[in-house]
């Protein structure tokens, strides 16, 4: 089980008392039990990725889905998966990761609108933000170079209707452009400055 070993005085009523993050501290006396903490994170992402990884490329989801397996019974289907992926994803990039952290913000609930904004701690959101919507492209161009490949859903669809290609093209240009570009996020995340984060001894966060 994973926790962070605080040395804590407060008495055993107090145990379950919920922290805010806000409130969180990093300091010489618990630089141990974050380190600890962050490293046993880190295996078991490196866990997770190693999983994926391999239920793409030993038999599991990825084998259903190229030999059409499961519930995967034709080509079709497996391109609808995709689409309806790539639907989901900018969905959720819309209204949750950007639009639920600017309600907030707009409702006057400055401090639920930081913590709602995605790798705030890193100062990558909307790098983050734009990278999901060049998981669309990547999945539309059968590709991860931005390139389109010669098997890819966009070429059928440039065989077929070539304007509406041009227009998701387009689409998904317009949306990564405008994310970089928005900054309503900046003046959210700013607010983060007045805040004192656990990793306030890192000196390399890359600032909007």
């Amino acid at each position: 089980m994973l926790g962070l070993a605080f040395t804590t005085t407060s008495c055993s009523s107090d145990d379950n008392k919920e922290v805010s993050a806000a409130d969180i501290d990093y300091n010489s006396d618990n630089a141990t039990s974050w380190h600890n903490y962050m490293k046993n994170v880190a295996r078991l992402l490196q866990t997770d990725a190693t999983n994926l990884q391999a239920a793409w490329t030993t038999g599991g989801y990825g084998d259903a889905f190229i030999n059409h397996k499961g519930e995967f019974t034709s080509a079709k289907s497996c391109v609808q998966q995709i689409v309806e992926g790539c639907i989901d994803i900018a969905g959720e990039v819309g209204s949750q990761k950007i639009g639920d952290p600017i309600s907030k913000y707009k409702a006057g609930k400055t401090i639920e609108a930081v913590y709602a904004v995605e790798s705030w701690y890193s100062w990558h959101s909307r790098e983050d933000y734009r990278n999901n919507i060049y998981s669309i492209r990547n999945a539309y161009y059968g590709s991860l170079n931005g390139n389109v490949a010669a098997n890819s859903i966009a070429k059928v669809i440039e065989g077929s209707n070539s304007a509406l290609d041009t227009k998701v093209k387009l689409a998904i240009t317009k949306a990564a452009t405008a994310i970089w570009l928005f900054h309503s996020l900046s003046v959210i995340t700013s607010t983060v400055r007045k805040q004192k984060p656990p990793w306030q001894h890192a000196r390399n966060w890359k600032l909007y």
